[in-house]
């Protein structure tokens, strides 16, 4: 579905209505919206747990980097060592985990020695599904750098195609189908579909097929468990830092989108509609205001 509304968006082209796009984005306010105070109940539902939320958004708005987002949740996870009675592990999960990591490093030095676009493409989606930590909604600034930053796409296509992937059921890396397609790599943009679609979901299975085997045993370590409480808080303040920029800072252009933004968020958050009737009335919305009070 990603594909073909990235087809049909770039078969359109100019003639696309820019009301449609605006909406589109308005539509990721709303949702990322949503998912900051839902995430921020669950995640973070004391006061130490929101002051690492509060400090990891600080940190990574100041330092406007991709890697922050990883350095952020590093820092914030609590060492620990798991319990002796830890498994070793598998040979075979071994291997799955160094060909993953290996991947993070062979990539890029790939892309320095022999270049081209497709590589590159490979090279940023992958990192980008090996990096994200929390769920689909803060991958967004590792998306962006690997495909708005060196220009392939441009912040309204981006901010359009997300607000295209919650209108859809499915995980929010579907977007990466979209994203690929607007690169125009192959015909119509279909190799550069297909390659960002596996590589942004290849180092999640290479790691399921390495960690799976002994996971169970190490999630019930209680150091194990303080970590990922440190990291899952760190988590949404990276998703409110996302929320404010790039979504915000590039979605809304007027008091109008803030004020239909601001009615989205409200109707997700007290479940009056469904999200996909919440995106169409968010969408009509803003086409109807275009139409009615002109630029």
């Amino acid at each position: 579905i990603m594909l073909a509304f990235g087809i049909g968006l770039g078969h359109v082209g100019e003639a696309t209505p820019t009301s449609l796009l605006v909406g589109l984005k308005l539509v990721a306010v709303s949702v990322v919206g949503h998912a900051v105070i839902m995430m921020g109940r669950g995640l973070a539902p004391d006061w130490p747990r929101r002051i690492i939320a509060l400090a990891a958004g600080a940190a990574v708005l100041a330092v406007a980097h991709p890697m922050m987002t990883l350095a952020v949740i590093a820092g914030d996870a609590e060492a620990g060592t798991p319990a002796a009675d830890t498994p070793p592990p598998r040979r075979t999960s071994l291997i799955w985990i160094i060909i993953s990591l290996g991947l993070l490093i062979i990539l890029p030095l790939a892309v320095r020695i022999t270049g081209g676009p497709l590589l590159d493409l490979a090279d940023g989606f992958y990192r980008s599904g090996m990096l994200v930590f929390g769920g689909g909604h803060v991958v967004l600034p590792l998306l962006k750098a690997a495909v708005v930053e060196p220009g392939l796409v441009s912040d309204t296509v981006f901010l359009a195609g997300y607000g295209a992937a919650q209108a859809i059921p499915g995980p929010l890396f579907t977007i990466a189908a979209f994203l690929g397609q607007a690169t125009g790599i192959g015909p119509y943009g279909i190799i550069g579909a297909v390659v960002a679609l596996v590589m942004i979901f290849l180092g999640s299975f290479l790691l399921m097929l390495g960690v799976l085997p002994w996971w169970e045993k190490l999630r019930c370590q209680r150091r194990i468990r303080q970590m990922l409480d440190g990291v899952n808080a760190a988590v949404v303040g990276l998703l409110a830092a996302v929320l404010i920029n790039p979504i915000m800072m590039t979605a809304i252009t007027s008091p109008a989108e803030a004020v239909i933004a601001l009615a989205g968020f409200f109707i997700l958050l007290r479940g009056w509609l469904p999200p996909l009737a919440v995106v169409g009335t968010i969408v009509a919305a803003t086409m109807i205001f275009a139409a009615v009070v002109p630029a």
